[in-house]
């Protein structure tokens, strides 16, 4: 081999060996590059595997295969995925409003977020599963979850979801089961979920709109046990059986809310 043929190859190895930067010096993750895996440390195909912290942004729309495939899986802390806007698509579909159903479920995940991360931006639809696993100690921002064969938002504590639409999931809009969950719900619509729009056991929950979900608005519980999930400035119709009392089971309310045609304020 000459050295010129030598030069040029070496080169190609070394480019080959950096990831694509954005013009604000995140990292790309696209279409073009799952393949081949996106950067040191992701293995080829799906999941796109995050193991170092730092910023990530999506610069196509991600097309998974398969109810049983994550989309994205992040195992490092300090991580701001930006979807930018596209959509990470799975093959999930369901049907209804509320959910009667779902096709092509199976154990997907379109983000497996870790803990102590940020996840904002775009759209996750069509996951076997939960459209994003939120672990503990995430904020989710501008999301679009809808369509998954589970909950739309599985989070187990500490986790922040703000500005999101929660659309016909195949379980919950979101879910925080556990004591410690502390889930804050702010600013986000809840639509059609096949049961609660959010089942949490404690936390925060604000300026949300609830409507036609199978079960109620709001289940504040955590698995029967006394519930710290505070809610206040809501609006809640057409959930569960579509009456006053369906809209809210448990939870404490902290100030007014509307359930159904009627503002109810707490003493």
């Amino acid at each position: 081999m000459s050295f010129l043929n030598r030069y040029v190859t070496a080169c190609l190895m070394l480019v080959g060996a950096f990831p694509a930067l954005a013009d604000d010096g995140s990292i790309e993750i696209n279409t073009a590059c799952v393949a081949d895996g996106c950067f040191a440390g992701d293995n080829p195909g799906f999941p796109v595997e995050i193991g170092s912290s730092g910023s990530y942004i999506l610069t196509s729309n991600l097309q998974v295969s398969g109810g049983s495939t994550t989309g994205i899986a992040i195992s490092a802390s300090g991580v701001t995925l930006d979807l930018n806007g596209f959509t990470l698509q799975g093959s999930t579909t369901c049907s209804g409003t509320p959910v009667t159903g779902c096709s092509g479920t199976g154990t997907g995940v379109g983000v497996d977020a870790g803990a102590g991360n940020v996840i904002r931006n775009g759209s996750v639809v069509g996951f076997g599963q939960y459209g994003i696993d939120a672990g503990s100690a995430n904020r989710l921002q501008n999301l679009r979850v809808e369509q998954n064969g589970g909950d739309g938002i599985r989070a187990q504590s500490n986790v922040m979801v703000q500005n999101c639409e929660l659309v016909r999931n195949g379980d919950a809009g979101v879910s925080a089961f556990t004591g410690e969950a502390m889930l804050e719900l702010t600013n986000s619509l809840v639509v059609g979920n096949r049961n609660a729009g959010a089942y949490v056991a404690s936390g925060l929950i604000r300026d949300n709109r609830f409507l036609n979900n199978g079960g109620p608005g709001l289940y504040g519980s955590a698995n029967g046990a006394p519930s710290h999930a505070a809610y206040v400035s809501n609006i809640f119709i057409g959930n569960d059986d579509d009456t006053a009392n369906g809209q809210v089971f448990g939870g404490r309310s902290m100030g007014c809310n509307m359930i159904v045609d009627t503002v109810q304020c707490s003493p």
